[in-house]
């Protein structure tokens, strides 16, 4: 083997190794650069929930007032039915 020909042996893996770097590098960039985008969105997607949670905690909060309320003038109504109820049955005392 000539000279030349040892060169143009070795040239070959060293540009395969080259090579093969440059696009491990450039993959790792892509990566890189879809994590950061993934945070961004997992992020965004957590800010979201959180203020749905507190929509939803204050709706139901909201709505537990109201079911109370109702429920104390339904034991009114009650009440007055069952004194209305005990005066007619007792002839209007």
């Amino acid at each position: 083997m000539t000279g030349e020909e040892m060169e143009r042996a070795m040239d070959f893996p060293l540009r395969s190794q080259a090579n093969l770097e440059a696009r491990i590098e450039q993959a790792n960039e892509s990566l890189g650069a879809k994590i950061e985008e993934l945070t961004r969105v997992v992020r965004t997607q957590a800010d979201s929930q959180g203020r749905l949670n507190q929509t939803v905690t204050r709706a139901i909060s909201a709505l537990a007032g109201t079911q109370a309320k109702t429920e104390a003038d339904v034991d009114r109504l009650a009440g007055a039915v069952e004194k209305l109820a005990g005066r007619l049955a007792g002839g209007g005392e």
